[in-house]
This record gives structure tokens, sequence and C-alpha cells, in this order.
């Protein structure tokens, strides 16, 4: 974290120039982050960038309503979303939520590295959430590519895929790492005119052969 940060009442959210990071810092929260279809509301609540209900979920996402209020009251009881407003629609009153945070990232402190079971349950989020961005590529790619075959001359959107080898130093990794959150920084906020995209960024060392 950087030192221009803000602690929200909560103090499990930090604004972190502008950007709303919720810190996991107990295992019900990393069990309930590590979720897919959880992951997958939080994505489409930050997408739409206005309040839903949850039949709105349940039907992005494919399931019943009663399933999706499952994952939703379950996001809500650790304040990563919260209940926005009330409509009455054909005489029921439905309940509109919205996300409070833009990422989510581990407390440095929480993990013992001698807690296998712990250990599983952050790489189980992890590997969640990788396919989550993987999977919505994929999808997102493979529409684009039917539109532009079929002669849709309208707007096919961005995708970039990356690969490379980098050689950094200690202070060329804290370099690149303060670039690139420099860089995201401008661009979290929608505005008129932008259009959501996803982004996952992964770096890591390479094992010395």
């Amino acid at each position: 974290m950087k030192e221009n940060t803000e602690t929200t009442e909560d103090n499990r959210i930090v604004i972190d120039e502008g950007e709303r990071i919720f810190i996991a810092s107990s295992e019900e929260e990393l069990q309930i982050l590590s979720s897919p279809q959880r992951q997958r509301i939080i994505k489409i609540l930050q997408t739409e960038g206005i309040p839903l209900h949850g039949k709105e979920i349940g039907d992005r996402l494919g399931i019943k309503a009663a399933s999706a209020h499952h994952h939703i009251k379950k996001l809500e009881k650790i304040g990563v979303i919260e209940q926005s407003h009330t409509q009455v629609i054909n005489g029921i009153t439905a309940r509109y939520y919205k996300v409070l945070v833009d990422a989510f990232i581990l407390s440095e402190d929480f993990f013992d590295a001698s807690d296998d079971k712990l250990i599983k349950q952050k790489m189980l989020l992890i590997h969640n959430t990788f396919n989550a961005n993987r999977d919505a590529f994929i999808r997102s790619l493979h529409q684009s590519l039917q539109k532009e075959q079929a002669g849709d001359v309208g707007e096919i959107g961005l995708h970039l895929a990356l690969d490379f080898r980098l050689y950094l130093t200690e202070d060329d990794v804290k370099a690149v790492k303060k670039g690139i959150d420099q860089l995201f920084a401008k661009y979290t906020k929608p505005a008129s005119g932008t259009n959501p995209h996803s982004v996952w960024l992964s770096i890591s060392t390479d094992e010395k052969s």
C-alpha cells in the first residue's frame, strides 16, 4: 500500500489513489470471496456501474433468484456489497444492491506459512480469480470474432494478451509496480464516453534452474 491511502469506517476497506480495496483478513472472508459465483456477482455489479436486484443478478449468472440471494447475503455480510434501495415491482419489493469495492487483496499478516488449510484457501481464491478472468476473456474474444466474421462493422473491442520475460532488480520491481498502479489509477472510475474493460495482470519471479 502507498502512503497516500485512506481508511474507511470499515477498516477492511482502504482507498488507494481512488480505488476501493477490500483487505481479506479472516478465514470466513477468504472462503466467501473464493466462490466463483460471488466473484462473478462482484464483477457484474462493477461492470454495470448501477445497483441491481437479486433477480437481475441471477439472470445474468444463469441461476435462480434464490441462489443469487444466497450469494448476495454472503457478500453483504462481509461488507463487499450493500443494499442500495428498494423498489416495488409487480407488487413485490425488490432489493437493489451495489458493490462497495473495486478490488480485494489478502492481509499480509493473515497467513501462517505453516497452516496448510489457509494456504489452500488462498490458492483457491487465486485459482478461481484467474479462471474467472480467463473465461471472461475467451468469451469476449469469441463474441468479437463472431461479429467480425458476420461482417459487423461495429466496435469489436480490445482483446490483448501479452507474454514477456523481464529482468529486474529489486528496485526495478518496485518501480514497475508503482508505474502499473499509477497507470491503472487513471482509469478505475466510470466516465462519460468510456466502456468497462477487464484487466488481469500476473507477474511472478521465475525459479532459477
